[in-house]
């Protein structure tokens, strides 16, 4: 008998995509940040010492985060 409330992928879906982008300006990533903050809710993006990872997440991981949320 499976106890599972959540059935989770072992792996992360191959429609989850990084991004890397070095010499990055602190002003250029406040002007992305503020231009696609609105229009892209699943874009995640890190900022460290110059260095821009931009991330999308998947709909698996929309769905278990808004599971998760409840």
């Amino acid at each position: 008998m499976n106890t599972s409330v959540i059935d989770l992928p072992g792996s992360l879906p191959v429609d989850e995509q990084c991004l890397r982008l070095e010499g990055v300006s602190w002003q250029q990533y406040d002007a992305l940040v503020a231009l696609f903050m609105d229009q892209f809710p699943a874009l995640r993006m890190t900022y460290l010492s110059g260095v821009l990872e931009l991330m999308s997440t998947s709909a698996a991981h929309e769905r278990v985060k808004k599971i998760i949320c409840r």
